[in-house]
């Protein structure tokens, strides 16, 4: 079966919509023969005020434009041609009689993309037009391609999101029945010989707990990708909030030494409370998960005038100074880091971004490999930008 190429532009096959822009009426009737000649359809216009009227009305693929014009000059439309978003990848050829360097500064400085100089030869101007258009035809064709993309990662995004929220209910369910399993069995009050099912209660329930966060951040993530997540400050201690995640992940850091250096007085800041508990929740949990057996995480919090920075320290593999942007990117995750330890959905730590952005703040991370890695958040004490 042969290719279809039907939508991809030729070389030389390349013809389109040609507007000609100049005041003298025998200028204009010539060039449209000529380029009507080899299959090009032509508008024209007399000054540069009626070429950006025409330009508004059906955007051609290449502008031929005088320079000396009454009411607007050649100069002037294609400067306010280029600085409009939406005409500036339209090519503007300039065709003019003046030859000195100023007058060709001052037209590579309005933005256009090649001079030809009057009369044009003929020859060349056939080949110059091919080629820009070429180019417009390929460009139009790259911004196809995005276009479809972004639909594509849209419709992904909404099934994900569907999906995903789906799966909360279940979840949810699951982890109620075990804790009526859990009561039904007796709970704390029988030993693992009376009921030894029982000791597989809480590791069933921090199984679920874990899904119930990954539903979460997929969640989370895509409602502050779309500003969707309202962030909802109120005035704490930073140290309530920090100790508050420490505690949360403190039950899974089995034979690891979680240390705190905290300030002695409070430190007050105007936050979503929940928002940055999962933050620093995360950013431990992250830095237990690394550390190997009887190593040490610690967590710090350093007051400034501006805010607080709150740095996380692991003696984990470390990561290499090339992932340090793209560890923070959606699904992004690092195989060095990886390797041997329990796989992740790739998004708390866009979670974190996400939500440290929301609250006008900065994330970052201090790592090389064989050094352990200290992850670090800064947040000023304004409130966070909308609340």
């Amino acid at each position: 079966m042969e290719a279809d190429n039907t939508k991809t532009p030729r070389h030389e096959d390349c013809t389109g919509l040609v507007l000609v822009v100049d005041d003298n009426p025998v200028n204009r009737d010539s060039l449209r023969w000529l380029l009507e000649m080899v299959g090009h359809r032509v508008h024209d216009a007399d000054n540069g005020r009626k070429a950006l009227e025409s330009i508004a009305a059906e955007q051609p693929d290449l502008v031929i434009m005088d320079v000396k014009m009454p009411e607007m000059d050649g100069f002037e439309a294609c400067r306010r041609l280029k600085h409009d978003p939406v005409t500036s990848h339209i090519p503007v050829l300039l065709l003019t009689g003046l030859r000195d360097r100023d007058s060709r500064l001052k037209g590579m400085e309005a933005g256009a993309n090649d001079f030809l100089s009057k009369p044009p030869d003929e020859e060349e101007l056939k080949l110059r037009v091919r080629n820009f258009l070429f180019a417009k035809q390929l460009f139009d064709k790259v911004q196809e391609q995005y276009e479809d993309l972004q639909e594509l990662e849209k419709m992904r995004d909404s099934l994900t999101h569907m999906i995903v929220h789906d799966l909360r209910s279940p979840a949810a369910a699951a982890q109620g029945y075990l804790e009526i399993f859990q009561d039904i069995a007796g709970g704390d009050e029988k030993t693992s010989a009376e009921a030894p099912f029982a000791s597989c209660i809480p590791k069933a329930h921090a199984c679920i707990g874990r899904l119930l966060d990954m539903i979460s951040s997929v969640l989370d993530v895509s409602r502050l990708e779309s500003q969707q997540m309202k962030i909802e400050p109120a005035p704490c201690d930073l140290r309530v909030i920090v100790a508050k995640a420490i505690e949360m992940v403190g039950g899974a850091a089995k034979n690891i030494d979680i240390r705190q250096e905290f300030p002695d007085t409070p430190v007050d800041l105007n936050i979503d409370h929940e928002v940055i508990r999962r933050v620093v929740t995360n950013l431990v949990s992250n830095a237990v998960k690394y550390t190997p057996a009887n190593g040490m995480v610690c967590v710090t919090i350093r007051e400034s005038d501006g805010g607080a920075r709150i740095e996380v320290t692991d003696m984990g593999p470390g990561i290499a100074p090339e992932y340090h942007e793209s560890i923070f990117e959606k699904f992004s995750q690092v195989e060095p880091r990886a390797e041997g330890r329990v796989g992740s959905t790739g998004l708390g730590l866009t979670f974190c971004k996400l939500a440290v952005e929301a609250h006008g703040g900065r994330i970052g991370v201090e790592s090389k490999p064989g050094a352990g890695s200290k992850f670090w958040v800064e947040i000023e004490r304004a409130s966070p930008a909308g609340a």
